[in-house]
C-alpha cells in the first residue's frame, strides 16, 4: 500500500495537466520501501518456504538461517532484525536481534523499550544506532536535514492464517 500510494504520488507530481511546473521541478522524493531487509527477506523466504513442495529446497533454507523448521513456520511474528549478537536462545532466529523502531535515538530507553533483556521482542539494543540500518537512516537524515520537509514513517504487521 505504501509504494502505491508512493507511485500514485509520484505520477501526479510527473504527468499532471497542470501548468504550474513549481512542485515538478522543486520536488524531490526518497523512497526507502525497508529498513529491515533481512528480517523481511526471513519472513518473505517463509512464505515461500510453506508453499513450496520441494523438500530439497525447504532443507537449503532450514540450512541458510540454521533453525529448526517449526521456527521458521513462524516466521511471521518476526519483528527484529537478524543481528544474531543478540539472544541466542528461544525459538531460533525468532529472538535474536534488535527492534529497530525501538533503536532510534528519540526517547530511547523509555517505556516499553526499558527491555534491557536481549531475547524480548521490543529488545532496543545496547546503545541509541547501535544497528548498521537505524545509523545509516540517522546519517542521510543529517545529510539531507536541510532539504527535508516532511516525512512519513509507515509500519506494518500482518500474520499467516
Amino acid at each position: 500500500m505504501v509504494l502505491k500510494i508512493c507511485l500514485e504520488h509520484m505520477h501526479e507530481l510527473l504527468y499532471s495537466q497542470n501548468d504550474d511546473l513549481t512542485h515538478r521541478e522543486m520536488t524531490d522524493l526518497l523512497l526507502i520501501p525497508f529498513v529491515n531487509l533481512d528480517g523481511h527477506k526471513y519472513i518473505a523466504d517463509s512464505f515461500e518456504f510453506s508453499e513450496n513442495n520441494n523438500t530439497e529446497v525447504k532443507q537449503e533454507y532450514l540450512k541458510h538461517y540454521g533453525i529448526e523448521l517449526s521456527s521458521f513456520l513462524h516466521a511471521s511474528e518476526k519483528r527484529k532484525n537478524m543481528n544474531k549478537t543478540y539472544c541466542q536462545e528461544g525459538r531460533d532466529g525468532l529472538n535474536s536481534g534488535v527492534d529497530l523502531n525501538r533503536n532510534y535515538g528519540y526517547h530511547w530507553g523509555h517505556y516499553e523499550s526499558d527491555d534491557e533483556d536481549k531475547c524480548s521482542e521490543v529488545y532496543k539494543g545496547p546503545y541509541p544506532f547501535s544497528e548498521s540500518e537505524t545509523d545509516n537512516i540517522r546519517k542521510l537524515v543529517e545529510r539531507e536535514k536541510n532539504f527535508i520537509v516532511l516525512i512519513i514513517n509507515f509500519h506494518s504487521y500482518g500474520t499467516r492464517k
